[in-house]
């Protein structure tokens, strides 16, 4: 019970923080290069993402999927991808769907930063939590 008390706090700070942290770190992300970027435009308004973790706990070796919820125009695309998962490792792989496996056991918080033909720009997070492998 008291695992299970330590995880729900876990995930509580984790909403907390995805809540009030304006930005991302940009310390462990690739750099990226500019022809492939599109033109931020001024008025554009930023995309509303989501990413939804399938499992968001377990023990470790956890492999978990993730969601991309990227509701676009019909006119617009997605040209560019950048997933960091928390632990060192970031992707630039296209797919709406993504698994990843956390080898070491801690709090993570993923995210994935987009940007569309059409100059818009957008940054979404998700908590994933490994707990210790079972003896």
């Amino acid at each position: 019970m008291k695992r299970f008390s330590s995880i729900v706090s876990t995930v509580a700070i984790l909403i907390a923080i995805a809540c009030v942290v304006p930005g991302r770190t940009r310390a462990q992300e690739p750099p990226m290069d500019s022809a492939a970027q599109p033109t931020p435009v001024p008025d554009a308004a930023p995309l509303m993402l989501g990413i939804h973790p399938f499992p968001s706990y377990g023990s470790a070796p956890l492999t978990a999927g993730f969601i991309l919820d990227a509701p676009l125009d019909a006119d617009d695309q997605i040209v560019s991808y950048l997933w960091n998962f928390g632990d060192g490792q970031v992707s630039t792989r296209p797919p709406n769907i993504l698994f990843h496996t956390f080898k070491k056991p801690g709090s993570y918080i993923v995210t994935v930063s987009i940007a569309t033909a059409a100059g818009r720009m957008g940054t979404a997070m998700a908590g994933v939590i490994v707990a210790p492998a079972a003896r």
